[in-house]
């Protein structure tokens, strides 16, 4: 059946993919090398697998044979996830990456991916939307299932977190990782501000990074040890605050890589979490 598989792999990701049956209309007559036509094999596979959906069809060819790209989506429910998306479609073209970049606003978008970014904006506003439309507890899964990567930047990184020192009442924080958040940690609005850092401690990159920090949290407190400290920032006055962090396939940042023209974090990230 692999073998027959493998030679099919591609036509049956298309027929997937454009979600309808003209593709395999148009592709009816076709044969492989085994004399099997497209259509009877998809017969025959669905069958022999139990599939009875589309996206049970397409998951189950995508897990099986390493010919599509990786899906990484972006939380498109609130705050700036067009930025995360240019820029990572820009990476994208910049190294040749075998990537799909998408929108997720539902259930069904959310399957497709291999990897999540929830970007900034306002924590609450990302929460409570994620509760109206059914959303939260499918990110509450996708978070914890195996082989399957988020990274949150901002509110993102609030939203992940299991604990917020200062938690709006309407907040329902995704809990996956094990820190301590305190939000707006630098002020208000007009206390924002960018600077150049230094990631070479996690990351071997050519010169400094520009980060931009808006009305950012920080880590106040790691509370496990399977958290590893990515990067600590180093303010004028002297202190220290924890703006990075890993744990395990998850990554929490409280600085905005997207706003910008360098994707040299996306491209991180794509190559450390997602290819």
């Amino acid at each position: 059946m692999n073998v027959v598989a493998n030679d099919y792999a591609e036509s049956i990701l298309l027929v997937v993919e454009r979600q309808n049956s003209s593709y395999l209309r148009k592709r009816r007559g076709r044969k492989n090398a085994a004399g099997v036509s497209l259509s009877l094999y998809l017969r025959i596979y669905r069958a022999s697998a139990g599939i009875t959906t589309l996206s049970q069809l397409r998951n189950s060819v995508r897990s099986q044979f390493d010919i599509m790209s990786k899906v990484v989506g972006v939380l498109a429910l609130q705050g700036s996830f067009a930025e995360h998306i240019d820029c990572l479609e820009a990476c994208v073209r910049e190294n040749g990456h075998n990537v799909e970049v998408i929108a997720v606003k539902t259930q069904q978008e959310l399957a497709r991916c291999d990897s999540l970014i929830i970007p900034g904006g306002e924590s609450t506003a990302i929460s409570q939307i994620a509760e109206r439309t059914g959303l939260h507890e499918h990110l509450y899964q996708f978070v914890r299932t195996p082989g399957k990567s988020a990274w949150g930047t901002c509110a993102g990184l609030i939203f992940l977190s299991n604990q917020v020192a200062n938690q709006a009442a309407l907040l329902k924080p995704l809990g996956i990782l094990d820190v301590t958040v305190e939000r707006n940690a630098f002020g208000r609005q007009l206390q924002s501000f960018e600077k150049d850092c230094d990631f070479s401690s996690f990351w071997d990159h050519d010169g400094p990074f520009p980060t931009v920090f808006i009305r950012a949290p920080v880590i106040s407190k790691i509370n496990s040890k399977n958290v590893e400290v990515l990067y600590t920032l180093q303010r004028d006055d002297g202190s220290e605050q924890i703006v990075a962090v890993r744990q395990g396939s998850i990554l929490g940042t409280s600085f905005h890589p997207e706003l910008g023209s360098d994707t040299r974090f996306h491209d991180w990230f794509l190559r450390t979490f997602v290819l």
